[in-house]
């Protein structure tokens, strides 16, 4: 058992080493840090050619499946563990860290549209045409990021139906406006339960295809964007419950 906080500080050193973030190195080295089963395989092979022990089976027993107990409570509590040790973890380089593990950072972006295909372009254009607000955003497509920025958008590549790119955001304090308007009406749906995870309390607003699917949970609760036809100019709507704060969608 003593040996477990060794392999838990030896995994997260490697991690650190090869780049990764200490939030990705941390929960990493929870998951592989516990006694794996293959040991019991070792330890029966060596008891049966009589290299151990016959008690020894029942040890590595004892301590694989004590060692799996501690990693479960502990990976049950990994935010809490996280929040713990990023008080005294030094701060990262972002210089020496993977691409991918890179914060994306909104810097003081007052509008997010996430998702800058067919849709997102025209709404970034119009907020920043018609409201004069500051906008940047976000596609996971790299080739659609290249082009936009040849065409000097303010864009970022990142994938919004990621669960690693929501601990990766960082939304600055200027951001009071996110544009769901990504092709994919889940996508828009998996965005919006993570704001209302993060407790994000600006204005919210998504691009739907049909008026049915502005109306289901969660979707009917926030301002949305209604497109009647593809073809045609999108048109904000704002939800009768509730105002719309940004100009451009008035």
């Amino acid at each position: 058992m003593v040996l477990i906080p060794f392999n838990f500080i030896s995994f997260y050193l490697m991690g650190r080493l090869f780049g990764l973030r200490h939030r990705t190195s941390v929960r990493t080295s929870l998951a592989l840090s516990n006694f794996s089963e293959f040991a019991l395989t070792v330890v029966a092979v060596g008891v049966a050619n009589g290299v151990f022990a016959d008690n020894w089976l029942t040890v590595t027993a004892l301590a694989v499946a004590i060692g799996m107990i501690i990693s479960s409570l502990a990976n049950a509590y990994s935010l809490q563990i996280l929040a713990r040790l990023d008080e005294i973890l030094p701060d990262e380089n972002e210089a020496r860290l993977r691409p991918t593990d890179r914060p994306i950072d909104t810097g003081a972006a007052e509008v997010v549209v996430l998702g800058m295909g067919r849709i997102g372009p025209g709404a970034y254009e119009r907020l920043v045409d018609r409201g004069g607000l500051s906008v940047i955003g976000i596609d996971n497509d790299h080739l659609v990021v290249e082009e936009l920025e040849r065409e000097e958008f303010n864009v970022l590549e990142g994938d919004a139906t990621d669960h690693k790119f929501w601990h990766r955001l960082v939304v600055g304090g200027t951001a009071r406006t996110v544009i769901l308007a990504m092709a994919i009406h889940d996508s828009n749906t998996f965005a919006l339960d993570q704001l209302r995870i993060a407790g994000f309390d600006g204005t919210i607003a998504a691009v739907v295809q049909r008026q049915d699917q502005a109306q289901q949970s969660p979707m009917r609760q926030w301002n949305h964007l209604t497109v009647e036809d593809p073809r045609k100019p999108v048109t904000p709507k704002c939800d009768p419950q509730r105002t719309c704060r940004s100009p451009a969608l008035h």
